[in-house]
């Protein structure tokens, strides 16, 4: 996932001392300590343009929604279907919902579950 030319943007630490790690290439990654290994939090992969952006003010302001907010999401592409751009904005939610459980994160945890309860419900 890490391609040579990356370049290293941003270093945070969680309060729980976990760190987080922001790519020129959108990637961002976290340690695992459960699993002893590098986690991808999100990455910039093609999937991102069937997805319609999840906004700033939905991010939480713990330390992933605050390295996800200074991302820049790639447009959403014409006609693509709702069913699919909610399930890839779905899986996202879940993503982010996992890496926040591995920083122990609760601000981001929380946030991020309202998010993801909130688009389960639109999709009923």
């Amino acid at each position: 996932m890490l391609c040579l030319d990356a370049n290293l943007m941003s270093i945070s630490v969680t309060s729980s001392g976990i760190p987080l790690l922001g790519f020129s290439t959108g990637n961002i990654f976290t340690f695992s300590l459960d699993m002893n290994c590098w986690q991808i939090v999100d990455s910039m992969s093609p999937l991102m343009k069937l997805c319609d952006s999840i906004d700033a003010d939905e991010l939480p302001d713990g330390p992933i929604g605050k390295l996800l907010k200074r991302r820049k999401r790639p447009g959403l592409l014409p006609s693509v279907p709702r069913g699919v751009s909610s399930s890839v904005k779905e899986s996202l939610l879940e993503g982010w919902l996992l890496a926040a459980k591995t920083t122990g994160s609760s601000t981001d945890f929380r946030g991020l579950l309202m998010s993801y309860v909130q688009q389960l419900v639109r999709n009923m």
